[in-house]
């Protein structure tokens, strides 16, 4: 029987290091995140234009004659609260 070489300790995994997981024992699961995803409050012209099914332009001359708020800045953006309640606004009843 040889003796074992410092070398062979080296080599020589100890139980708690390994990484293969012994046989025949549960796989621990793994926790998923639930993804949160939040709705903008403030929408560009282009965004804004499709949630209302219009133009661009179209809005623009409406937020420019005052019939929708607009925040103004650097680009315009529209409060989708405001957007809802111009479509309640317009809304027209068939009967």
């Amino acid at each position: 029987m040889m003796s074992k070489t410092f070398h062979d300790y080296l080599l020589a995994e100890p139980e708690e290091f390994r990484l293969v997981p012994k046989p025949n024992t549960p796989v621990p699961k793994q926790r998923r995140r639930k993804e949160v995803t939040i709705a903008p409050k403030l929408l560009p012209t282009t965004q804004a234009a499709k949630y209302l099914s219009m133009s661009e332009w179209k809005l623009r001359r409406l937020a420019h004659d005052g019939e929708i708020p607009v925040i103004k800045g650097k680009y315009w953006k529209f409060d989708v609260t405001d957007l809802d309640q111009f479509i309640a606004r317009h809304r027209e009843k068939l009967l």
